[in-house]
C-alpha cells in the first residue's frame, strides 16, 4: 500500500489542473476570498503553510508582499511549487518535513495555516500544537478541511475508496469533530454547489449561496468547506 506521500508524489503533475476547471475556480475563490476575511494577511508579514503543496496560497501572499515558508512531506509537490514560484519570479522558501514535527524555532511566523491538508496528516492534534508553537504571540492560526457531511466530502471518499485515490487514505472532519482539533475562536464553511453542477449555472448559483450564507451562515455545515482560525496567546 502507497504512503500519503507516494500518492502525493504520484499525483504532483496534474495537482493544479483541477484549479483551471469552472467548478475549481468556483471553489477556490470562496475558499480564497474566505481565508483573506478571516486571516488578514498584511504586507511584511511571515508566513508559514503546513502541508503547501505545490504553493498556490504561498505565491498568492508573496506576490501581496510577505515572506512566505512552505513545508510539504511530499518532495515532487515541493519541486514544482519551487518551479513556479521561479518563475513568478517570487523569492519563497520550501522544506521538505511533516506538521506533527516543523523545523522551526518557536514564534517565528505571524501567520501559520494548512489548507485542505490536515485531512492527511497522521496527528492532526500535534500538528495544531506545532503551528501554535511556531506562530508568534498574537499570531493567527488558520485551518481548512473537506467536511464528510457534505456531497463533495461523501463523494470524494467513495470514489477514492473505489479507485485507491487519493482521499482513500484521508481523514475528513465532521464540522463536530474538526471544533475539538484547536482552539477555534470561530469555525464558517462554504461551497454549497455541488460539484456536478453545469459550468453556466455557477456564477448565478455562486451569487444566491453568497447571499443564502449571509443570512443564515450555520448552513455552511452542510457545505463541502470547514474554516477555523484563532490567535495564539502565549
Amino acid at each position: 500500500m502507497l504512503t500519503v506521500t507516494e500518492i502525493f508524489n504520484g499525483v504532483a503533475e496534474r495537482y493544479d489542473r483541477w484549479f483551471t476547471s469552472p467548478i475549481g475556480r468556483y471553489v477556490d475563490r470562496v475558499e480564497w476570498e474566505l481565508f483573506l476575511k478571516k486571516m488578514n494577511p498584511q504586507r511584511g508579514e511571515k508566513a508559514l503553510d503546513v502541508g503547501c503543496g505545490t504553493g498556490i496560497y504561498l505565491i498568492r501572499l508573496a506576490r501581496m508582499g510577505l515572506s512566505c515558508t512552505g513545508i510539504d512531506p511530499s518532495e515532487r509537490m515541493l519541486q514544482i511549487a519551487r518551479k513556479k514560484a521561479e518563475a513568478a519570479g517570487l523569492q519563497i522558501k520550501f522544506v521538505k518535513g511533516f506538521a506533527e514535527s516543523l523545523p522551526f524555532p518557536d514564534s517565528s511566523f505571524d501567520l501559520v495555516f494548512s489548507i485542505t491538508a490536515m485531512e492527511f496528516f497522521g496527528d492532526p492534534q500535534a500538528a495544531v500544537k506545532e503551528m501554535m508553537r511556531v506562530a508568534k504571540k498574537g499570531g493567527r492560526v488558520g485551518i481548512g478541511v473537506l467536511n464528510i457531511f457534505s456531497t463533495w466530502g461523501i463523494r470524494r471518499k467513495v470514489r477514492d475508496l473505489i479507485k485507491n485515490g487519493l482521499f482513500k487514505e484521508a481523514h475528513l472532519f465532521s464540522p463536530g469533530e474538526f471544533k475539538k482539533v484547536a482552539p477555534f475562536e470561530e469555525v464558517v464553511g462554504g461551497v454549497l454547489l455541488p460539484h456536478s453542477t453545469p459550468p453556466p449555472l455557477i456564477p448565478p448559483l455562486s451569487k444566491m449561496e453568497e447571499k443564502l450564507l449571509g443570512a443564515f451562515p450555520r448552513l455552511g455545515y452542510l457545505g463541502a468547506y470547514l474554516f477555523g482560525h484563532f490567535h495564539v496567546r502565549k
